[in-house]
């Protein structure tokens, strides 16, 4: 029995992510893997600064995890999350998983690809691990999986 397609927004439901794959199964097919993570209950504590202001983040075993794989990528950039930021003129869709309208990525995409179709058919998606940025720009949109537990 097939599991049911999975929604690239529907994503923005899971709080943290952890980006732990990524290949090129086939040409002009980009594969990414995520695994759901979640805050513990232990913090730590910094020598004479007192206690972490913040929750350690886990990949849990019994936690999901998803293969997302963009058939027809254009081109895919993976980045520090530390050195990612935000631009006002940006529009976009979701928090977590985004799909935007309009971006640099997908100008710069646009405007520097041959023998591509408009920039209306070009999709930019966006994951914001923890750790890393993958910014997608596809001709079609990704086919997700929930796989199953480790």
């Amino acid at each position: 029995m097939k599991a049911p397609a999975i929604e690239w927004l529907a994503l923005n439901r899971l709080n943290y992510i952890y980006l732990t794959s990524v290949r090129e199964p086939k040409d002009n097919v980009l594969e990414l893997i995520i695994e759901q993570a979640s805050a513990s209950d232990f913090r730590e504590e910094f020598e004479g600064l007192g206690m972490s202001p913040d929750d350690p983040v886990n990949i849990e075993e019994s936690l999901s995890a998803y293969r997302i794989e963009f058939p027809n990528y254009v081109a895919y950039a993976i980045r520090d999350e530390s050195f990612a930021r935000n631009d006002t003129c940006e529009d976009f869709e979701g928090t977590l998983a985004r799909l935007y309208c309009q971006s640099k990525f997908l100008e710069y995409v646009a405007t520097t690809s041959t023998a591509l179709a408009t920039k209306d058919t070009l999709k930019h998606y966006s994951l914001l691990c923890l750790e890393h940025v993958v910014e997608v720009v596809s001709t079609s949109s990704p086919d997700l999986t929930l796989l199953e537990p480790r």
